[in-house]
């Protein structure tokens, strides 16, 4: 038979039981949402606030043919062919050095050509996209006689910028 004392003894290790239960639970769920907090929330790195590409290429035509260089801020400069709406074909791919790929973005914001539009186009067309993390810039021009009729405020950069692309090809 259950007495008073045994009924109040069972209650309060009951009570004490879902007290426990409770608080490891609560903490178990605090736990779980902190980590999952903690992965999704990604810390902004030096890198990933100066990472940047820059993609020069050329083509059109009837068979749509692409041909380009990406140099991005790590001064990896991949060379690329596209035919129409397949995927791209890496050709080669080589490190450079770093600070000249920066030195290029630079002076290519410098040059104030990210305030302006250049959407021409031709038989062949190039187009030059810069991305950073949160933009993508594309100005687009006639490209029948090559870079010469790049935007005036970077046809010394382009031909710079070409220059050195080509000139890192690996040797075979």
């Amino acid at each position: 038979m259950l007495t008073f004392k045994k009924f109040k003894f069972l209650s309060l290790i009951f009570f004490s039981l879902l007290l426990f239960l409770s608080q490891n639970s609560c903490k178990s769920k605090q736990d779980e949402i902190k980590q999952s907090l903690a992965g999704s929330i990604k810390p902004v790195s030096e890198t990933q606030i100066d990472s940047f590409s820059i993609t020069i290429s050329n083509g059109g035509g009837f068979t749509g043919l692409k041909n380009g260089y990406t140099f991005n801020s790590s001064g990896i400069v991949k060379r690329w062919r596209q035919i129409s709406l397949v995927k791209d074909t890496t050709i080669w791919k080589v490190k450079t050095d770093g600070i000249k790929a920066n030195q290029f973005r630079t002076q290519l914001v410098n040059s104030g050509i990210l305030n302006k539009k250049y959407k021409g186009t031709g038989n062949i067309t190039f187009v030059l996209t810069y991305k950073v993390p949160d933009t993508t810039y594309i100005w687009t021009w006639d490209g029948a006689n090559g870079g010469k009729k790049a935007p005036i405020e970077i046809r010394d950069w382009f031909n710079k910028i070409t220059d050195f692309i080509i000139s890192a090809r690996p040797k075979k």
